[in-house]
């Protein structure tokens, strides 16, 4: 079941990578072999995404992208553009729907770039793959629940915490739920007695201060 905060988080996640994918610039890695396999990456991309820099989904194209970006990690495992070609490599696989080989990328994300910056995405979409793609929401849970232990404070936590507490649940139900609570609040809102008013001049202020000054 997708909901829509986790949707827009991943349209987020994926239109970041189709444009760095676009805007490829020289590695750092040594030596001829990085310098050519770089140039095997900036064509492949440029025949995927063409001139207007969108996605074409032609699965050929895609296999030549991230077998361009393969290539490049198994000769410079420690470069620094290494983790984020496999980032978009994994994107591409999930866009082929190929999931298997897109969890296996991201896993290794996890594994041998602990430092990366997008490890907390990467785990995230793991998640998001079982739960949406593979129907499998045990596994989802438990890698929604290992996101929400290990990253409190990021970003993505709330649109973690909505699959979590969702998962399973018919979209219907989630937007009865949200009616509900919605209204809830609106109730409490008209109930509270408001705490601004106008002076003479009509300039608003709050009531505290108005007695404060009746009192001077």
């Amino acid at each position: 079941m997708r909901s829509l905060p986790t949707v827009i988080v991943i349209c987020l996640i994926t239109a970041s990578c189709c444009f760095l994918g676009c805007n490829s610039e020289g590695g750092s890695g040594s030596g001829a072999s990085a310098s050519s396999l770089q140039t095997a990456i900036d064509k492949a991309e440029k025949d995927l995404y063409g001139d207007s820099k969108q996605l074409t989904f032609d699965k050929s194209k895609a296999v030549a992208v991230i077998d361009s970006y393969n290539k490049y990690a198994a000769a410079n495992p420690k470069d620094g553009k290494t983790p984020e070609y496999l980032f978009k490599a994994a994107e591409i696989h999930r866009s082929i729907r190929d999931h298997k080989n897109a969890i296996t990328t991201y896993e290794r994300i996890i594994k041998d770039y602990p430092d990366y910056e997008k490890v907390p995405h990467s785990l995230f979409l793991i998640g998001f793959t079982y739960e949406n793609d593979l129907k499998n929401t045990t596994k989802a849970k438990e890698l929604y629940a290992q996101f929400l232990e290990k990253y409190p404070k990021h970003e993505l936590y709330e649109s973690v915490k909505f699959s979590f507490d969702n998962l399973g649940t018919p979209p219907e139900e989630i937007i009865k739920r949200f009616e509900e609570q919605k209204s809830k609040n609106d109730g409490k809102i008209g109930k509270q007695k408001p705490n601004l008013t106008t002076d003479s001049k009509g300039k608003v202020v709050r009531k505290a201060d108005m007695v404060k000054g009746a009192a001077k």
